[in-house]
């Protein structure tokens, strides 16, 4: 799965998105596992932060607001 966003181009607000009962389940349930922290502790790419890093990540929980405008059906113009 992807998900990402990315800022829009003055005058330009709009994006279609589907799927979002899956975006929508993975962010309520996004977690990092021991063995994922694990994992991660062992590449070194953290080193250089504080130790309190690992509190952080094993507590994580999404904590943002997640947006959408009214559902719209598009048609193809053929």
């Amino acid at each position: 799965m992807e998900l990402f966003v990315r800022k829009f181009p003055p005058g330009f607000g709009d994006a279609i998105a589907f799927g979002w009962e899956t975006a929508i389940d993975y962010l309520e349930n996004l977690r990092f596992t021991p063995s994922q922290l694990q994992e991660l502790r062992e590449t070194g790419i953290l080193s250089q932060t504080s130790d309190r890093i690992w509190d952080v990540l094993a507590n994580f929980r999404f904590e943002g607001d997640v947006c959408s405008h009214r559902l719209r059906r598009y048609r193809r113009p053929f």
